[in-house]
Parts: structure tokens; sequence; C-alpha cells
């Protein structure tokens, strides 16, 4: 790799200024050759590791396809080490395409070295510091692309614009928006795709971003494809649906506004559904969020139309005579409860009402190549808190363990499902 002095030395310009914090950013160009870097902001404020804001990384990304450059490399200082990758920087690496820059400012030094990173290995990159980089011819890079939610089609030189809609969600006007820009981009159709998003086909790459920009002032953004987390899939919750235990809507936006974008080892999907009818199929994503109830019996309110008994899915509740007196009471076996909310919605007396409400949290699952349903992480998880909790450890857990190319549920299993679930719970 071959970089520009002058470069350098506004890494280690901005280093100084985030001291004593880690400072990062992209490096971009094109064969080989970098011609700018652009800084980013470390969300985890930390002088011993960093991480990208995924929003910024979008931006980014954008800028330099309108630019005709790629990212070329990630860097980022360390203000009190050498210029050598710490534990930390090796932990978190996972993909052995990326060139590693590292800039230290120890004890007031100025040395910056390239590397790569794979499975704990580490391999010098030759990187060579000139007075002067000519710029090179700008090039498509369809790669950058496809990070943004462009895919390339069979057909040369036409992508696919992945388009994200949270939950399945889109406006009126939004929908007018996109109808225009596949009118008159695209071959005036689109696709609805499985995961709740909506793709515009055969747009020429010459307009990819006239009609991104254009969908933008609609405020319909780009989705995501390749390895990182991607569209947040959600069935109408408690909203409209009579059965939807938890508000599935706000979640999703949760996890999209903190996750969406975030490069992982492989493609790394989310579904939130209300309960455990399971429309949203958590049980097929990486991470499945499923609204849950743990129901209690009212013996006063109860009218004992035995309603219950025959609604109940799993014939988890049954009903019993107290001998001798006639009178009936109804049992919940909680280890037959799936948590769903069919007798507390179906009950006329109100006489089964939720003790505990809550989530299910599920991770592994996938529908690809080799099909894996989710492994039950944990139980009527209490609240909100804990729940982010739990998908914050379990996509860290995937990118400290992961594979390149290898699915979450797939590291599971070669893991250990008790091994990982233990770690991810309490570690």
């Amino acid at each position: 790799m071959k970089i520009a002095k002058e470069i350098v030395e506004t890494i280690f310009a901005q280093g100084q200024r985030e001291a004593p914090n880690e400072a990062c950013g992209y490096l971009a160009g094109s064969d080989s050759t970098v011609v700018k870097a652009i800084a980013l902001t470390n969300v985890d404020h930390s002088p011993e590791h960093f991480s990208l804001d995924p929003q910024e990384q979008f931006a980014a990304v954008r800028q330099l396809r309108a630019e005709g450059l790629a990212v070329l490399g990630v860097y980022h200082t360390h203000p009190e080490t050498p210029a050598r990758p710490s534990a930390e920087d090796i932990r978190l690496a996972y993909d052995p395409s990326t060139v590693y820059v590292i800039a230290s400012l120890q004890q007031g030094g100025r040395d910056i070295r390239a590397f790569r990173i794979w499975q704990g290995v580490v391999t010098d990159e030759a990187l060579e510091v000139a007075e002067h980089v000519p710029t090179p011819e700008p090039v498509f890079d369809s790669a950058a692309y496809k990070k943004v939610g462009m895919i390339q089609q069979r057909q040369k030189d036409y992508f696919a614009m992945r388009l994200r809609a949270i939950g399945g969600d889109l406006t009126t006007a939004q929908l007018r928006k996109i109808a225009d820009v596949a009118d008159r981009y695209g071959r005036c159709g689109v696709h609805l795709s499985t995961r709740q998003g909506v793709e515009i086909h055969y747009v020429h790459h010459t307009n990819l971003e006239k009609a991104r920009q254009e969908l933008a002032s609609a405020g319909v953004s780009m989705g995501a494809c390749g390895p990182r987390v991607r569209i947040v899939a959600a069935c109408p919750g408690n909203a409209t649906c009579r059965w939807g235990i938890i508000d599935t809507k706000t979640v999703a936006r949760d996890l999209d506004e903190r996750y969406f974008g975030v490069d992982t080892p492989h493609k790394f999907k989310m579904a939130v559904t209300g309960c455990p009818h399971n429309c949203a199929k958590a049980t097929e994503n990486d991470i499945g969020v499923m609204g849950a109830i743990l129901p209690r019996w009212d013996a006063g309110a109860c009218i004992d139309c035995r309603l219950c008994v025959n609604a109940c899915p799993t014939k988890a509740i049954t009903r019993e005579e107290e001998s001798g007196t006639g009178t009936a009471r109804y049992v919940l076996d909680e280890d037959q409860c799936i948590h769903c909310s069919i007798c507390t919605s179906s009950c006329p007396a109100n006489s089964w009402m939720p003790a505990v409400t809550g989530y299910n949290l599920f991770i592994g699952g996938t529908m690809g190549k080799i099909p894996r349903l989710a492994t039950l992480l944990k139980r009527l998880v209490p609240d909100k808190g804990e729940l982010y909790r739990l998908i914050e450890n379990s996509l860290r857990y995937y990118q400290m363990h992961g594979r390149k190319k290898e699915r979450f549920g797939h590291m599971i299993d070669r893991i250990g499902v008790e091994k990982v679930k233990e770690e991810i719970l309490h570690g």
C-alpha cells in the first residue's frame, strides 16, 4: 500500500486531537494507492479499542463511491503503545481482506505501519510513505456499491437497489417516490423481498447515485447486503394484532438504529415477532425476539367454560375437579407452556391474565444452504434493557469467534451450544 506523507500527517493530527482515546477512520483510493483519509468516530471512546459508527461508515462509502474510490483499509491510533496490533485488535479482527493501519503516538513518536490479521495471526503489510502520490484514475467499484445495498445483476452494468424498510414499514409518500424512481431509472417494477424489503431492479450503474439521492429526498435509505447486519424484520405486534404481546416496531427500530450495517463475519439477520405465532420467523434468524407471557389463573373470575383447555395449543392447561366439592380448578403446566397469548386473549371472563410479560430470545437461526432453527438463549427476559444487553453480547461474541462466511448458528454448533449460551449470558 502506498500513501502520501500529507495523509499520514492528517492521521497523526487526528490522533493527537482525540487522545487519550484511539482515533480511527477509513483509507480510500484505488490500486493499493491511498489518496484520502476519512476520519470516523470511535463510538467506544476508549484508549484501548475502537468501533466505527455505522451511519458514518455508510456516509463515507457513499461519498467515496461518488468519487470513484474504494475503501482500501481501516486505520486507528495507539496513543500510548507501539504501532503493532494489540491483543484487543487481534481478538476483534475477522476479515483477512482488511488492511489495518496503526499509527503510534507513544512518547511523542510518529510510527505508522500496516498489517493483515486472520485467526489470530498477524502479517506485516508493506506501507510506502511518499512525499507525493499521484491520484489514480477513478474506478467503478461494484464491491463498494454492494456494501450499501446495490447489488450487481447478472446483466452487465445493471444493479438492483435494495431499500431499507424497518419492520416492513413505509409511508405512502415513500411508496410513491419508490414507484417514481422505478419508472424513471428501472423498468417500471419493484420486487418485494422475503424480508419485508423493496428492491428496484435494472438500474444502470450511471444512474445509481441519482436514484439514491431522489429516494433519500423522501426519507428512503439504502438497505444492506454482504457480511453485515441486515434490515430488521418485524410483525405488527400489539399495535394492531389481537395476539401481539410486545411493541415489535419500537424494538425493531431500536435494533436497526444500533446495529444496521455493522460488519460481521457473514450476513446477520434479526427479526422481532409479537408472540409465539412467530409470524416474523424469529426462529429462522440470527437474532430472534419473541413476545412472551407467563399466564396465571384467577379462580374468582373463572366461569368454568373450558375454552382455555380447548384453545391451548400445547395442552398446557388442564381442568381438575376437587374431590367431593364439584369445584373445578385450572392448572398450568409451565414446562408445556410456550408463553403465547391464546389463553389470555380468548378467555371471556379474563380469568387468565399475564403474570409475567417479557421476551423470549433466540440466537443462531438460518434458512440458508444448511438450515438451522434458532437456539433459545433465554425465556421471559423481563425488560428491554436486559434484552438489548444479551443481543449486544451475542453480536459481539459472533464478531469475536465467527469465521469468515460462517453463519452465527453454525459457529454456535462448532463451539458448542451450552458453552456459547453460558458465555453470552454471563460472560
